[in-house]
C-alpha cells in the first residue's frame, strides 16, 4: 500500500490530497501488470473504477455497431484515463474499451471512493477538473484536424506531441529530439484516422523533405522547429 501511496502522489492530481485522504485511496486500491493486447476493460462495461499508468501504453478504442474499431486516444506512462466518468449523474458505462499497447503496470482506483474525497477537497476538484480541461482542448485541436487537415499534417501534429519535455537537444540553429515508438502503424493510422498505407507514404514523405529520419523504431525529428512551421504552414 505505501508503494501505491507513494506512487500516485508524484501525479499532480493526487498531490493535493491529505496524506489521510491518500491512505483511503491507496487502501482500496489495486496495482497489476498487463501483458502486450490485454483488456483493462470493455464499451459499455460498468465504469467503477479509473486508472493510472505506471508504466506502459494503453489504447481507448471505440467501436462501430458493424464492428468496425477506432483508436480514440493512446494514454502514456503517468498519465490516467476514464475519471471524468466520476462526475456522471447516474450509474455509468464505459464509452470506449481500453487495452495494453505493450507490457504494463497500472493501478486501478474506486470511483466512489474519490467522489466522497471531491466534496470535501476544493484543490483536489480543481485538480481533476484542470486535467479534463486539458483533455477537452486535446479532442478540439483533434477535431480541427481531422476536418480541416489531411494525413501529414495529422502525423507532424502527432509526432510534436510525443516528444518528452526532456528529450529535446538544443543546437545553434535548431532542436532536435529522439522519439521511440514502441506502436504498431495500424495502430497509429487508427488513432490519425488515417490508413496504415497513407501513414506510411506520409512518412516518407516527411523523411525526403528532410523533416525526420527513420532509425528503427526511433524517429529522429533534424528540426522541430521546421515541423512546427510545417503545421503552420498546411
Amino acid at each position: 500500500m505505501s508503494n501505491i501511496t507513494s506512487i500516485l502522489k508524484q501525479h499532480y492530481l493526487f498531490s493535493s490530497m491529505s496524506d489521510e485522504d491518500l491512505v483511503k485511496i491507496a487502501e482500496k486500491s489495486e496495482m497489476f501488470d498487463l501483458k502486450k493486447q490485454e483488456s483493462i476493460f470493455f464499451q459499455g462495461d460498468e465504469a467503477n473504477n479509473f486508472y493510472y499508468i505506471v508504466d506502459g501504453q494503453v489504447s481507448l478504442a471505440r467501436s462501430s455497431p458493424n464492428g468496425q474499431e477506432k483508436i480514440i486516444e493512446i494514454i502514456k506512462k503517468n498519465e490516467i484515463f476514464a475519471e471524468a466518468l466520476i462526475f456522471m449523474p447516474q450509474k455509468a458505462h464505459y464509452p470506449v474499451s481500453a487495452c495494453s499497447l505493450e507490457k504494463c503496470t497500472i493501478i486501478k482506483l474506486k470511483n466512489k471512493l474519490l467522489k466522497e474525497i471531491l466534496n470535501d477537497s476544493h484543490k483536489t476538484s480543481m485538480a481533476i477538473l484542470l486535467n479534463m480541461a486539458i483533455k477537452l482542448h486535446a479532442l478540439l485541436d483533434e477535431i480541427d484536424s481531422l476536418t480541416l487537415h489531411g494525413a501529414s499534417y495529422r502525423l507532424v501534429s502527432f509526432l510534436l506531441h510525443q516528444i518528452p519535455k526532456n528529450n529535446i537537444k538544443n543546437n545553434k540553429e535548431n532542436e532536435t529530439a529522439n522519439i521511440k515508438l514502441d506502436i504498431a502503424k495500424n495502430i497509429i493510422a487508427s488513432r490519425l484516422s488515417i490508413k496504415p498505407e497513407t501513414l506510411s507514404r506520409s512518412i516518407s514523405s516527411l523523411s525526403k523533405r528532410g523533416l525526420i529520419k527513420i532509425d528503427g523504431k526511433h524517429i529522429v525529428i533534424n528540426n522541430k522547429k521546421s515541423l512546427q512551421e510545417y503545421l503552420f504552414n498546411n
